[in-house]
């Protein structure tokens, strides 16, 4: 069975990276970073239901998002102004629907290619602009 790699292994290589590169973002999934991080910005969906499941996550597991992007999409209409007040960071933009975003995240896949090449290029420039890189 396919196990989470281990503390030690995730620090390692995330300090390797960062020696290498200015950026370095790491989907730590529902849980907090296992290595100290500059920003923690939580994607949260503009909808009732996902903004009570982040802010849910982000104080069961003493999380201080830095920042947040919203994701638009069938049924997530709130006004991204909400979703920031509600979850108390900042908002650094919103972000599309894209169907085979969710699938790809089970596989482990990068959304660089397909349809969901579009979230990518939405996010980057965002994170971008968060680090000043």
């Amino acid at each position: 069975a396919p196990a989470s790699p281990s503390p030690v292994a995730v620090s390692a290589v995330i300090t390797a990276l960062a020696r290498a590169h200015q950026v370095v973002l790491a989907d730590c999934g529902r849980e907090p970073p296992s290595v100290p991080t500059d920003h923690v910005v939580l994607v949260v969906g503009a909808d009732v239901r996902s903004v009570a499941a982040a802010r849910m996550l982000a104080e069961g597991r003493s999380l201080a998002p830095t920042a947040i992007v919203v994701r638009r999409g069938p049924g997530r209409s709130l006004p991204e102004q909400v979703v920031a007040r509600t979850l108390g960071a900042p908002s650094l933009g919103q972000v599309g629907h894209h169907r085979a975003l969710p699938r790809l995240a089970e596989l482990g896949l990068l959304p660089v290619a397909g349809p969901a090449r579009g979230f990518a290029r939405q996010i980057v420039p965002i994170l971008t602009g968060l680090t000043g890189a």
